[in-house]
Formats: C-alpha cells, sequence, structure tokens
C-alpha cells in the first residue's frame, strides 16, 4: 500500500490536483437541514470519504445524520447513502466527488439541538480494517404479533441486512427478500438478531413477518458495499 500511496502523491505533486480536504458545518436536529461538499480531481482516482458528527461547546447531544455521497466519473454517478457514526468511511472510484449530510434525527430525540458534521475526502483505498458503512432502514418499529408484517426498502448499494429485535414471547421472526415490484426472490428465512443476511441480485425490499405470539421490536439495518 505505501508503494501504491507514493505514486499517488507523485502524480498529484506533479499536477494541481489535491490530494485531500476536509470540511465541516453544523446541523440542527429535527430542521431537515444539510450540508455538503464537492471535490474535483480531474482524473479517476481511488477515494475514501469519511464523515462524522460532533457535539459543540462540549455539551454532548443525541443526533442522527444521514451522509450521501455520490462518486462520479464523466458525468455519470454511483450514489450511495450511510448512517453517520463515528468516523464511518467509504471507498469509489471517481473524477468528482459530492458528499452531503443531513440531519435525520427522529422526533423523540430532543429537537432543536446544534451540532457539528465534519466531511473528508482522500486519494486513498478504504483500510481494510475499518468497519463498513451501515444505513438503518427501520428504527424500533412495532411489528405486531400472529403474522403481523413491515416491509423494508433496500437501499442503494446494500449487499446485506441485520435485523435487531425484541419480544416479551420467544421470538419467531421470518424475513423474505422481494423484488421491488413484490416477486419474492428468496423464500422467508429465520431472523437471528443481530446476524447479517446477505442479499442476492434483484432484492428490492425485505419483508419480516412476526409469527411469535407477542409484538416485536425491530430495528433494521443495511450493510453498503464500499
Amino acid at each position: 500500500m505505501s508503494n501504491q500511496m507514493d505514486e499517488t502523491l507523485r502524480r498529484h505533486v506533479q499536477s494541481p490536483l489535491r490530494t485531500g480536504r476536509s470540511q465541516g458545518g453544523t446541523l440542527t436536529t429535527g430542521q431537515n437541514q444539510q450540508v455538503s461538499m464537492q471535490v474535483e480531481l480531474g482524473v479517476a482516482e481511488v477515494v475514501t470519504v469519511t464523515v462524522d458528527n460532533t457535539s459543540l461547546g462540549g455539551m454532548p447531544i443525541t443526533a442522527f445524520a444521514t451522509a450521501q455521497v455520490e462518486f462520479t466519473i464523466d458525468g455519470t454517478s454511483i450514489v450511495r447513502q450511510f448512517d453517520v457514526a463515528a468516523g464511518a468511511s467509504i471507498s469509489g472510484v471517481a473524477k468528482a466527488i459530492r458528499v452531503s449530510v443531513k440531519d435525520s434525527t427522529p422526533s423523540a430525540h430532543p429537537q432543536n439541538k446544534s451540532y457539528g458534521v465534519t466531511m473528508s475526502v482522500a486519494v486513498m483505498p478504504r483500510p481494510t480494517t475499518a468497519v463498513p458503512p451501515v444505513l438503518t432502514g427501520l428504527a424500533a418499529a412495532t411489528v405486531a404479533n400472529g403474522g403481523g408484517a413491515e416491509s423494508v426498502l433496500v437501499p442503494p448499494g446494500a449487499n446485506s441486512v441485520v435485523v435487531y429485535a425484541y419480544s416479551s414471547a420467544a421470538l419467531l421472526l421470518l424475513l423474505a427478500e422481494e423484488t421491488a415490484d413484490g416477486v419474492t426472490v428468496v423464500l422467508e428465512t429465520l431472523v437471528t438478531p443481530g446476524q447479517f443476511i446477505p442479499l442476492v441480485a434483484g432484492a428490492g425490499k425485505i419483508v419480516l413477518t412476526n409469527n411469535g405470539l407477542a409484538s416485536a421490536q425491530v430495528t433494521v439495518t443495511f450493510g453498503i458495499d464500499g
């Protein structure tokens, strides 16, 4: 990796391109705001985008945000979305990169609280030891017992899904993968809470069915390629 980085930096020293850029901004919980930055490289490179949120003035708050990254080459873009967490990062190949971060704090948490956001773009591959980016598709939703169901659309770039669930009775939660128009591509699988399940090609949504004796509190999180 050292030789690869040396070569990348050498080429950028010989040209006006920048090897990295960082930008900050401020969001407010519950205000549907967003901050963004854009980087033009001029040539296609492997880049890593890192996003984080921070408290302001040393006072911790509960805040949730979603990042959207567009990797663009010659007018064609690949878009990825993921939750902003501690140093969440994603890599892609691009000549231009646009990063936007939007507040997504649920109304159950304190509103009108300001917090900071930092976005960084570096010309380098994402470390293989880093935790992959994830995107929450469903948060603490109640799925009724006796066959109650909840469907969640699969976001672009998702390659796996994990379900976290709690029930006061024995949990019997089934997951099916379907196309966006409702055609089943993977038959129902018994969910093991906290365990990632691969998504097959063509899966546009997942359907959770609760066959247990009590309702279940369910959170669905997707693993994002990158």
